[in-house]
């Protein structure tokens, strides 16, 4: 098992998670929390693969790709740009 350290050093996990609102830290289950975004605050949210300016990583996605990085040990490929 890597060491906390070891990831950290390594990589950032939203170097390596697909930007789009069902990975962002401003989605509140179908409501868009974000004031500058594609919805705009307070909308409902109707496309999840859907992505804008606003887009930071959820605390979900990023744990996500951490544990899966600790179970294996090997970092996916980074997303495209």
């Amino acid at each position: 098992m890597n060491s906390k350290k070891h990831f950290d050093r390594l990589t950032n996990p939203s170097d390596y998670v697909k930007e789009s609102c069902e990975t962002c830290k401003f989605n509140f289950g179908d409501i868009c929390a974000a004031h500058d975004s594609l919805y705009g605050y307070g909308s409902e949210i109707t496309d999840y693969t859907a992505v804008c300016d606003e887009w930071d990583i959820s605390l979900e996605a990023f744990s996500e790709e951490r544990d899966r990085y600790y179970e294996t040990g090997i970092p996916k490929k980074p997303k495209r740009i």
